[in-house]
């Protein structure tokens, strides 16, 4: 193996540890009447990683992330589907707007379409995973899209309102560890 992929498995790993610590220790519940959804921080380090490096090692990541989840804590195997495609989703629509190498406009650009598209998915994820994960019936699955979406949406916004002022504060200190591991 060489040393570019070498460095790239560490950053994955790296990042994918990172993001469940940030995941299992930064929750709290937005909205008072739905104390089931709960907003973390843990997907910052996949917005940087796929800034600094690639959309597919933050993917990486995402998925290590969800099966460290399920194998070190027990999440829900169905939960961590939804929030592959919610969080994979925002990451992939995100590195297509944002294209490497864009300001601070293409970044708000790219969290404002990201959140859309986020939003969007969200609508037949859940529709699909929580009758499946707790027997929910589709009429309650509407009813509770009242906070699914401003969920999905401020988790979105957060997320790029951090990277707004991570991102231009790192990019020049980290960037060169990163030449080369696409």
């Amino acid at each position: 193996m060489n040393n570019n992929k070498i460095k790239r498995l560490v950053f994955v790993a790296l990042t994918g540890a990172l993001v469940l610590l940030l995941a299992k220790t930064t929750k709290f519940p937005p909205f008072l009447q739905a104390p089931y959804l709960k907003l973390e921080f843990g997907e910052i380090p996949l917005l940087l990683l796929l800034m600094l490096a690639s959309s597919g090692m933050a993917l990486e990541a995402l998925v290590l992330k969800e099966l460290l989840s399920f194998f070190l804590f027990g999440s829900n195997f169905l939960a961590l589907i939804a929030d592959f495609v919610a969080c994979g989703t925002f990451l992939v629509v995100f590195s297509l707007v944002w294209r490497k190498g864009g300001g601070i406009r293409r970044i708000l650009l790219a969290t404002i379409i990201g959140t859309a598209a986020r939003m969007l998915i969200s609508i037949p994820d859940n529709l699909i995973i929580l009758p499946l994960q707790y027997g929910t019936p589709i009429v309650g699955v509407w009813t509770q899209m009242i906070y699914i979406l401003p969920f999905n949406a401020l988790k979105s916004i957060l997320d790029g309102a951090c990277i707004l002022i991570v991102y231009p504060r790192i990019k020049k200190p980290l960037e060169r560890y990163f030449i080369g591991l696409t």
